[in-house]
């Protein structure tokens, strides 16, 4: 939280403003998934406005009960030539190319990574090459955001990650 207290960092839970991601929860010893799941079961009861996004691995599945779950296929060639090109138009080959140039089609395993490559390529600079680094501008990406809200007084042109971000909102709210 970077010098954040406690006690704003639960504000803004409560109000919303904090996107709690949890990736890889399959990777958690077996004997602490039980009290991490109670942990995590009381946080959202808590704090009712927070999203919370908790990826995982088949066959392992969380027992929270009420939680809309979804189920994220591998993209082969031939969807991510078709999202790409549904998303960016004529700009699809250039991105196709330079996802293979810089070798990170395999990072590109699914729609929101996919997405998230995207809108780093766009932006340019350096383009994250794990998925930790690719999470981490996604989260970048909606701190822009937030201070474009506050210096627009509220109208904000979403980039892609942002699109992305909301959306996955949604589905975590339905």
């Amino acid at each position: 939280a970077g010098g954040m207290d406690e006690q704003k960092l639960r504000v803004l839970m409560r109000q919303g403003r904090i996107m709690l991601i949890l990736d890889a929860f399959d990777e958690v010893p077996e004997n602490l998934r039980p009290v991490l799941e109670r942990e995590i079961a009381t946080m959202v009861e808590l704090y009712r406005g927070m999203s919370l996004i908790v990826s995982t691995r088949p066959p392992f599945v969380l027992s929270l009960g009420r939680f809309a779950r979804y189920t994220i296929e591998r993209l082969n060639a031939e969807r991510v030539r078709g999202f790409l090109q549904s998303q960016a138009g004529h700009n699809a080959g250039a991105i196709l190319h330079r996802l293979h140039g810089l070798q990170l089609a395999q990072l590109a395993s699914n729609t929101l990574l996919l997405a998230l490559l995207c809108d780093q390529l766009e932006r340019g600079g350096d383009v994250p090459r794990t998925r930790p680094q690719l999470l981490q501008a996604a989260v970048d990406a909606v701190e822009r955001v937030e201070r474009q809200k506050v210096s627009s007084g509220g109208m904000v042109l979403l980039g892609w990650s942002e699109r992305v971000t909301v959306v996955t909102r949604l589905a975590q709210r339905s």
